[in-house]
């Protein structure tokens, strides 16, 4: 399934959709007692594939998708089903952490000239940094002109993930969706610089603004759904992708991660306690602005495309923040 927020009249209620592209309220579905069982009140309810609502979700999905005639007419009747024209997405889960792994494609690693982690890398992003589809992604006024883009595979939690092991990593995932990494790059060139000698603390110091510049504001687009992991069966087989104002920017496949999703997952639950809704990015492939010749960075204007196969594509416009 792919579950997303519907923005209707102000609200946001939890929604799955379809294969033509439609998406069905489930919040109407369960009022007009189409969907059984008890209300959904958000998509987190719907991350752990043990629940009772996911199994009625799916029945659903399975009755409208086999053309049962007297469940479509009830979802008409009562307008669940919204359009994939006219749906307004919002923000498709709000998570508590977003951990977001660096150094993490070997290829990107070829490209900034800097030598592969032999253990993975990770930091935070702010929370106020998540936005979601089509919300636009604001430069800063004090740092407006080497603001980047990285495409993000990512894994949303189901299940509470504290401490597992490789083998049963993959079990406390829902599913996947995509990150725009967004990334101011002022730090970054001397940063990389100075990862081949010089003062190690002085190295430190720039390696935290370098981390400062992906906390900004909007700097965090997730979505547009969460494609349950049922429906991407190997994390590590995904095309993903970046356009920018439609040229593409990146190209890759998550068979170049350099760490399996499982040890990534596993190694980060050491000190992480991930609860269901929380995300786990991949990781930047190559392609990104900053190692391109010229150099390429958003500008107000621009819209950018983050995609994923079996996800479909995060788009958000670039404005410049008004303060």
């Amino acid at each position: 399934m792919k579950l997303a927020t519907l923005r209707i009249s102000g609200a946001e209620r939890p929604a799955v959709c379809l294969t033509n592209g439609d998406f069905v309220d489930l919040t109407v579905a369960a009022e007009h007692q189409i969907l059984s069982g008890a209300p959904i009140g958000s998509v987190v309810d719907l991350l752990d594939d043990r629940a009772p609502q996911v199994a009625n979700v799916r029945r659903l999905v399975d009755q409208i998708e086999t053309g049962s005639d007297s469940i479509n007419d009830r979802l008409r009747a009562a307008n669940a089903v919204v359009p994939a024209g006219n749906a307004q997405l919002a923000l498709p889960v709000m998570p508590k952490i977003v951990l977001s792994t660096g150094a993490a494609y070997g290829a990107h690693q070829a490209e900034m000239k800097v030598k592969g982690p032999s253990e993975p890398r990770g930091f935070l992003k702010s929370l106020q940094s998540v936005t979601g589809p089509r919300d636009p992604i604001l430069l800063p006024t004090h740092e407006p002109d080497m603001v980047d883009f990285e495409c993000e595979f990512s894994c949303v939690f189901g299940r509470t993930c504290y401490n597992v092991g490789a083998g049963e990593a993959l079990d406390h995932i829902a599913g996947y969706t995509m990150i725009n990494d967004v990334s101011s790059r002022y730090a970054a060139g001397d940063y990389i610089a100075s990862l081949k000698g010089g003062d190690p603390n002085r190295s430190c110091e720039l390696s935290d603004k370098n981390i400062f510049g992906k906390q900004f504001p909007t700097f965090c687009p997730i979505g547009p759904v969460i494609t349950t992991k049922d429906e991407i069966p190997d994390p590590h087989n995904v095309s993903i992708g970046t356009r920018l104002n439609g040229e593409l920017m990146q190209s890759a496949n998550t068979n170049d991660l350099i760490f399996k999703l499982s040890e990534v997952i596993a190694f980060f639950s050491r000190w992480f306690r991930f609860q269901p809704g929380d995300v786990l990015t991949t990781g930047s492939p190559s392609g990104v602005g900053f190692a391109r010749n010229p150099q390429v960075f958003m500008k107000p204007g621009d819209v950018v495309e983050v995609f994923g196969e079996g996800i479909g594509s995060l788009m958000n416009p670039v404005e410049l923040a008004k303060a």
